[in-house]
């Protein structure tokens, strides 16, 4: 019976055994040659992995072929993966390969293992540029909930936006935004009108007025039921590039994001105190972003996600913010056992990175020796 997720995948890389093509592995002949590795790999199905093994691009077939030439054998170790899992739905998309440690450090990891030279993604193909999105306002925090529970089930993209500043039984209303990749319009889409913010402001347009004003007015014009439409993928996927320039609206000194993660277990009681935090502080944000995260566990050794809610808010630069709320924000997210994240902070303490990110240990080991950030030096010294 497979493990939940299916079976983890090793893609193996076998050592040199001739140019011939009867060298190929999967002619037999050369497996003499790789009879020392072999019992490794008997070990691993033994554990429960699964293994693909590639005869590298035209090794074992006529004609010229490029076996040796790295470009080409590292796709074929990539697209055994590939062909592995679309023969057996039981194995898993977690896979195995070479340099396994270095890759999952890189995962998450800040820009510290060193530069890529070289890299080959596999993207989801889509049939067209643009987006089937389902929209509706919800009144409150458990109402998120429970609307995000339903379109998750049934949509690949699911994120609202929340009014920080509403208290009591509206605390944690907003907009839900879900979406799906269109079947329907073609695959360019004509760029969307923009504004732009024409000089920084000598003071933040981010304040308790115009946030009030702006988010009372963004909850009352969202429908109330669920409304479908089809927009560009930019539209949906990065809305705020419709406004250029959008960070001088806080003015010269600038905006802190606060971006966080609870896992399910506390996720509403955590989300909760964080939004009552917010709201009595009076330090407003036209963007408040709270989304579900899944179970899908990440390759990094500090992803960020986990399965629970991440709450993300830009905050006008002030000394309250920073020497107030988000202490008070970080005694919450500690209190429920979550996080923060990394790749946006400039304020978390260390012991609570170090205690988020138990494996920062295992990137140190990997981490490049000429490469440091002032944030690394800062959570490890």
């Amino acid at each position: 019976v497979p493990p939940r997720g299916g079976w983890p995948l090793i893609t193996w890389a076998h050592g040199t055994t001739g140019v011939a093509d009867r060298c190929a592995p999967s002619r037999g002949e050369a497996l003499s040659y790789l009879s020392s590795s072999l019992p490794s790999l008997d070990h691993w199905v033994a554990e429960g992995y699964a293994i693909a093994r590639t005869d590298y691009e035209g090794l074992g077939t006529p004609r010229v072929h490029p076996y040796l030439i790295g470009r080409s054998e590292g796709r074929g170790v990539l697209d055994a993966a590939r062909a592995a899992r679309r023969l057996d739905p039981h194995i898993g998309k977690a896979f195995v390969g070479g340099g396994t440690a270095l890759f999952a450090a890189t995962i998450g990891g800040l820009g510290l293992t060193g530069f890529i030279a070289w890299v080959e993604i596999q993207l989801m193909p889509v049939a067209s540029a643009f987006m089937d999105v389902s929209t509706q306002r919800f009144g409150s925090l458990g109402d998120f909930i429970a609307v995000s529970r339903e379109r998750d089930a049934r949509n690949e993209y699911g994120v609202a936006w929340v009014d920080c500043m509403a208290t009591g039984q509206a605390l944690g209303r907003g907009v839900y935004s879900s979406g799906e990749h269109a079947l329907a319009g073609g695959l360019s889409a004509s760029a969307s009108g923009t504004i732009a913010v024409p000089f920084n402001t000598r003071v933040s347009m981010v304040n308790g007025l115009s946030t009030r004003i702006f988010n009372q007015a963004k909850w009352l014009l969202a429908p109330a039921s669920e409304r479908k439409t089809t927009e560009a993928l930019g539209r949906f996927f990065h809305p705020l590039d419709g406004i250029h320039e959008w960070n001088r609206l806080y003015g010269r000194k600038g905006f802190q994001q606060f971006q966080c993660v609870v896992p399910d277990s506390v996720a509403e009681e955590g989300i909760r105190t964080l939004l009552e935090a917010i709201a009595r502080s009076g330090l407003a944000s036209f963007l408040t972003v709270l989304k579900r995260c899944g179970d899908m566990p990440s390759p990094g050794l500090m992803s960020f996600p986990m399965s629970g809610m991440s709450l993300a808010i830009d905050f006008p630069m002030s000394r309250e913010l920073v020497e107030r709320l988000l202490p008070r924000l970080d005694d919450i997210v500690r209190d429920c056992k979550g996080r923060l994240y990394p790749a946006k902070d400039a304020h978390m303490r260390a012991d609570d990175f170090r205690t988020a990110y138990p494996a920062w240990t295992k990137v140190e080991a990997l981490r490049d020796p000429v490469i440091q950030s002032s944030f690394w030096a800062r959570v490890t010294a």
